[in-house]
């Protein structure tokens, strides 16, 4: 049905639209020659790196190849932590594309002027550079509906994957919110797909038994929750073996006697 979000409804989505048309990243655009049908399979991660990196590992599997566009200012995660540092290298050994998804919102607070916003991506686009080890030629905005018009829509330093090319003049299908709107979901209903179509799945959304988006985020929020807890612990045995913590009690213990 395409409508629970299961694994097993995303390999028949992947079985469907790789019928007849070629496998693309957005960086296959900087190639002087496209097929003529052909699909670009899209990730936008704004919230879990887990759920991408599980979807990375699903697809290479089916030999299929997608671009990841990660952020840098996430609320969410940190692509400098530990946890997550290696994760864009991880991708590119995958097979797969990384690109720079970017919050127009909080890039405008760093900067003061259209030259420095400029400068910002080029910023951020370095250091996910880094961080894959591989440049980067593909760009998506984050939150495009909520944040209004993107500045960087006619930067040529860059593939943007809101550019016209890839959103008008070619079909586009997006499960945003975890849903699909009705032209989509129809097509593959009848298991009719146009001849060029970008397609974005978000991982978040997607996972071993069916659920919906309602599930999802409750689920992602008790495992923050549980990761919470288990960083509080932590730092509690860490502070409970600071020498200096424990000259501390034991000061306030004699005080107290």
């Amino acid at each position: 049905m395409f409508d629970q979000f299961s694994y097993e409804e995303y390999d028949e989505l992947l079985r469907i639209v790789k019928r007849g048309h070629k496998n693309l990243t957005f960086s296959d655009f900087l190639k002087p020659h496209i097929p003529p049908s052909f699909f670009i399979l899209r990730h936008d991660i704004d919230f879990s790196l887990d759920a991408a990196s599980k979807m990375a590992r699903f697809e290479a599997e089916q030999g299929v190849r997608a671009t990841y566009f990660l952020l840098l200012s996430s609320q969410h995660y940190n692509l400098l932590s530990e946890a997550y540092c290696t994760v864009p290298r991880q991708l590119i050994a995958s097979g797969h594309e990384v690109g720079l998804h970017y919050d127009v919102r909080t890039m405008s607070k760093c900067t003061n002027t259209n030259a420095e916003l400029r400068g910002q991506l080029q910023y951020e686009i370095d250091i996910l550079s880094r961080l894959a080890g591989s440049a980067i030629h593909s760009i998506a905005m984050h939150n495009p509906s909520v944040y209004g018009d993107d500045p960087f829509s006619n930067d040529n330093r860059f593939i943007n994957a809101y550019d016209p090319q890839f959103t008008k003049h070619i079909a586009y299908y997006s499960d945003s919110c975890g849903a699909w709107r009705d032209h989509a979901y129809e097509a593959f209903q009848r298991s009719s797909i146009p001849d060029k179509l970008q397609l974005l799945i978000h991982p978040f959304y997607w996972a071993d038994s069916p659920g919906n988006r309602w599930e999802r985020l409750n689920e992602w929020a008790e495992a923050k929750r549980r990761k919470l807890e288990k960083l509080q612990e932590e730092v509690r045995e860490l502070w409970g073996r600071h020498s200096g913590v424990q000259e501390h009690e034991r000061r306030l213990t004699r005080r107290s006697t």
